[in-house]
């Protein structure tokens, strides 16, 4: 029978490696060995398997599939590595032309050092990943050893098999003395110089010390060799199955499974510890259970690991939680305070809480072997029985108690969780001394204990204990408890009443004499904001108090603090019932040590001092005008305007920066106003007037100033006009000329749409607010929407009956609003009404000028008026033709209700024109509305809608 392939992995890559500083071709190109000798190590170890698989036990698919991804991913990392490090090199050589053997060391350790960190990394994220409960043995794995060394400091054992690559100290002594260090090499063989060679490859240091010396005793007799191992040589394993980072290993000959293990972070949540195998040649050679070496230190850890040799981790078997009262699950600690359930009554859900660990059972295992797993219960467990939780396949969970004594019949299954429960804490002969004593804690307690014999037996009374009173909360087996209060002064002198007989449980509570009664205290507010309490002691004055506050200067016996105000101070006093009185003191003369100002202070007085401002009127001057902070500011001495005025900030755009004035306050008389040059007393980026001390340019302030700055004449940064609705080109408008007309802005948007209804057009003002010179713009005739509204709500005339005037006076009339628009509001919309049609034909009448914010609507076509008010169909939207009437229009609104005001019926014509007399045959054409007021107002309801709605209804049917 053929050996297996592996052998041929071991041969070949042992005689690449003794032959260093060789090149191997590969895929056409020269390339070092170590990127070519894991190729084909990887390769002859498929085909050694496969063939293994063959004659041998079947293997796991899943196992295969982890092979192929770990000797991709080895490929992968090393060629991509080793290939930038070789071009890397190439391209330093090409530019030196120099040697770069050292270089090329460096930049070997450097890569060797970021593979290592770079598998750290996914080793600690994977783990991260993992979470969930502890593993029992996953510790062994904690710690990483990423650079095992071949060093032997320790010595090697006898037994030790030799092999390619072990490096040996000589040394020989007798009749010739030399040392030498020696190879294995290749062929299994050492040369020892003058001597010749010795085959020791595959025999025990000892077996192979006794060679030797056979060897050198056919030259030199009488000569004697000492033979050790200097260093070890390297072999590489493959780590395979549930491993965080599986792939192939480079290792010492004498390193141990778990070291080897470690390199790749540990068996993974889905690995077990109970079954590692060693496979060599494709058959399983070795088996290891960590779980001995965990709990005892027990196992064959002394296994050598040859080239090629794969460690691989199948799939655990039984996983089972342990929580609760285990040594090794709580880590010896206390648990939390569950107490024992009784029996079927266990909690049903998993996350109890318990502190909890998880232990992997072999298959003939049971609960007795996870017991002892965990290390066995703690002492305060309840040690009759566990907690057994399972859940079958259909989901559902059940929970039953297993004995202690028969947890060796009962089988675990995977996901199963065993619980031990606390006992309930209880205690016996016991009592508990707390608060304000020598020494609290637990004491003992005999029989016939007194309260007076407990704390004078540990001289527990303190020189500033509370003596009025004590209190003993005394606690029953079933958990209840009373209150018993005491006089400690009373217990002490043995009188029966508060000397309590101690029982088992009790709790006694003594206080301190300052947390019951409070010393007395005193409180001092200073005029500059702090506020301080203090301990008031026996003939404390308000002088002491003010003194220890640090505040006062004294020199002398007399107060130096110019803030403060010397004439007045007050004591607020409270008495027992809560009622506050008011006591005033001179503290100028407290302090010089007046009886009479220096009162003497009690418990929670309250001392105030103040500032001697708060007896001065505040100073303040004013800038008022188009400046970035105007305002008003304090008065300061010697301040001037140019002060004021950087204070202010800088003038805006539209401030007239050359001529300012200051007014000047005579209190009851006419101000004194004068006039100043502003352009000398501003700062900008370029300086500022410090030194300008001119009284007639740059005056001081007096209390009460005001700098009037001005703006300039109607100043805009840019007017402009919007033109809203049937336009080529809607939007906003900036007026280039003085004199731009209505039509010049209707021609900038492009002139009017196919759409437009030019006779209902609407111009609407921002504020026509009395200025003479605005109104005189507006026809006056016709005052625009303003007026529409003041005249439905316009005033009557009417005569008043004799003798119900002034006293003796003539019946005279009087102006009466009428109550037929109650609950319409005049606003102001501000239309200025004009002829569009004419306008646009650039009459000069109707072609208007155009001022900063006008807004023009030119609306859209319609062939409807609107009806609003007291008629069967308010608020009726209705076509109209030519020649229809305001009588139609009423018809087609159902006619008047019989509450409505025939007299105050009004027409507003699209234009914007009102009509309020002889309309019944009036002519109404399309966007124009008609209002019929009430007359009596007992129904507001639909006035409070006309009251919003009417300057929405009369834009939109303009606009409609």
């Amino acid at each position: 029978m053929q050996p297996p392939l592996i052998s041929v992995i071991i041969a070949a890559e042992t005689l690449l490696i003794s032959r260093s500083g060789n090149k191997m071709s590969a895929c056409g190109q020269s390339l070092p060995q170590k990127v070519c000798l894991p190729v084909l190590s990887t390769l002859l170890l498929v085909i050694s398997m496969g063939q293994s698989l063959s004659a041998q036990e079947p293997v796991n698919p899943i196992e295969v599939q982890g092979i192929r991804q770990s000797i991709t991913q080895e490929n992968k990392n090393t060629s991509t590595q080793q290939t930038d490090n070789l071009n890397k090199k190439t391209d330093q050589a090409s530019k030196t032309g120099n040697d770069t053997t050292g270089e090329d060391t460096k930049t070997l350790v450097q890569a060797k050092w970021l593979d290592k960190e770079k598998a750290e990394n996914e080793i600690r994220e994977a783990k991260k990943k993992d979470g969930g409960p502890r593993r029992f043995a996953a510790d062994l794995f904690d710690i990483r050893q990423t650079n095992p060394e071949a060093v032997t400091e320790g010595g090697v054992a006898e037994d030790y098999v030799l092999g390619t690559g072990d490096q040996l100290q000589l040394n020989v002594f007798g009749s010739v003395t030399f040392d030498e260090s020696l190879t294995v090499d290749g062929k299994g063989e050492v040369v020892i110089p003058k001597i010749g060679t010795v085959k020791i490859a595959g025999v025990s240091l000892g077996k192979a010390r006794q060679m030797v010396n056979s060897k050198i005793n056919e030259i030199h007799a009488k000569s004697t060799a000492a033979l050790t191992v200097a260093k070890l040589r390297e072999v590489r394993v493959f780590i395979l199955g549930e491993v965080y980072r599986s792939g192939s290993y480079l290792v010492p000959s004498l390193s141990s499974i778990v070291n080897v293990l470690s390199l790749s972070g540990g068996p993974t949540r889905l690995g077990t510890f109970r079954d590692i195998r060693i496979i060599r040649g494709g058959q399983v050679i070795h088996s290891l259970d960590l779980y001995p070496l965990r709990m005892d230190g027990k196992g064959n850890m002394n296994f050598y690991l040859q080239n090629g040799d794969t460690i691989f981790i199948p799939l655990g078997f039984n996983p089972v939680l342990l929580e609760g009262a285990f040594l090794r699950a709580s880590n010896g600690e206390a648990v939390p305070k569950v107490p024992a359930q009784e029996k079927g009554k266990a909690e049903a859900n998993l996350g109890s809480g318990l502190p909890d660990m998880i232990f992997e059972l072999l298959p003939k295992e049971t609960a007795a072997d996870a017991l002892r797993f965990a290390g066995g219960l703690l002492p305060a467990a309840d040690g009759t029985c566990l907690s057994l939780r399972r859940q079958d396949g259909q989901g559902l969970t059940s929970v039953q108690d297993l004995p202690i004594e028969k947890l060796n019949e009962v089988k675990l299954l995977r996901g199963d969780v065993l619980t031990a429960f606390l006992k309930r804490e209880r205690v016996t002969g016991i009592i508990y001394l707390d608060g304000w004593v020598r020494v609290p804690g637990s004491f003992a307690r005999p029989e016939g204990l007194h309260l007076a014999d407990l704390l004078e037996r540990d001289h527990q009374v303190l020189p500033d204990t509370y003596l009025e009173r004590g209190e003993v909360v005394r606690t029953t087996e079933d958990g209840t408890t009373s209150y018993h209060p005491f006089n400690l002064r009373q217990a002490l002198a043995r009188d029966p009443k508060d000397n309590l007989l101690l029982e088992d449980r009790d709790r006694i509570q003594i206080f301190q004499k300052e947390k019951v009664d409070p010393r007395p205290t005193v409180t001092f507010q200073d005029p500059f904001g702090g506020n301080t309490t203090g301990p008031l002691h026996q003939g404390m004055r308000v002088a002491d108090l003010i003194h220890r506050s640090g505040i006062p200067k004294v020199k002398e016996g007399k107060l130096e603090l110019p803030e403060l105000y010397l004439r007045r101070g007050q004591l607020l006093r409270r008495d027992q019932e809560g009622v506050t009185t008011l006591l005033t003191f001179d503290p100028e003369k407290a302090f010089q040590g007046d009886p009479d100002q220096n009162l003497e202070l009690m418990d929670k007085d309250i001392v105030t001092l103040f500032k001697v401002e708060r007896m001065r009127l505040p100073e303040k001057v004013t800038l008022a005008g188009p400046f970035t902070l105007a305002g008003t500011f304090d008065l300061h001495k010697g301040m001037r305007v140019s002060d004021l005025v950087f204070m202010a900030g800088i003038p805006t755009l539209a401030a007239n920066r050359y001529i300012a004035e200051l007014a000047r306050s005579m209190y009851g008389k006419p101000s004194v106003v004068s006039k100043l040059d502003l352009t000398p007393l501003l700062s900008s980026e370029e300086g500022s007037p410090l030194k300008f001390e001119d009284d007639h340019l740059n005056p001081l302030l007096e209390p009460d100033d005001v700098l009037n700055v001005y703006e300039k004449p109607e100043f805009r940064v840019h007017r402009k006009v919007r033109v809203l609705g049937q336009v080529q080109k809607p939007g906003t408008y900036i007026l280039d000329r003085e004199d731009s007309t209505l039509s010049d802005a209707i021609e900038r948007a492009g002139g009017l749409t196919k759409n437009a209804m030019p006779e209902a057009g609407i111009f609407l003002r921002p504020s026509l607010g009395g200025n003479e010179t605005d109104e005189a713009l507006v026809n006056t005739s016709s005052r625009g929407l303003a007026d529409i509204l003041d005249r439905l709500n316009e005033t009557k005339l009417i005569e008043m009956k004799a003798g119900t005037g002034a006293a003796g006076s003539a019946s005279a009339p009087i102006l009466f609003k009428a109550p037929v628009m109650h609950g319409i509001s005049t606003m102001k919309l501000n239309r200025v009404v004009t002829d569009f049609r004419q306008a646009l034909k650039r009459e000069k009448a109707a072609d208007l000028e155009v001022i900063d914010g006008d807004e023009i609507v030119i609306p859209k076509k319609t062939e409807t008026a609107i009806v609003i008010g007291e008629v069967t169909t308010p608020f009726g939207i209705f076509d109209v033709k030519s020649g229809f009437t305001v009588g139609g229009l009423l018809k087609l609104a159902g006619g008047l209700t019989r509450n409505a005001d025939s007299s105050g019926i009004r027409l507003l014509k699209a234009d914007g024109r009102i009509y309020d007399s002889w309309l019944n045959f009036r002519t109404v054409e399309p966007g124009d509305a008609l209002l019929v007021p009430q007359r009596i107002p007992r129904d507001t309801v639909w006035q409070d809608n006309l009251q919003a709605l009417i300057p929405v209804a009369l834009i939109l049917n303009a606009i409609r």
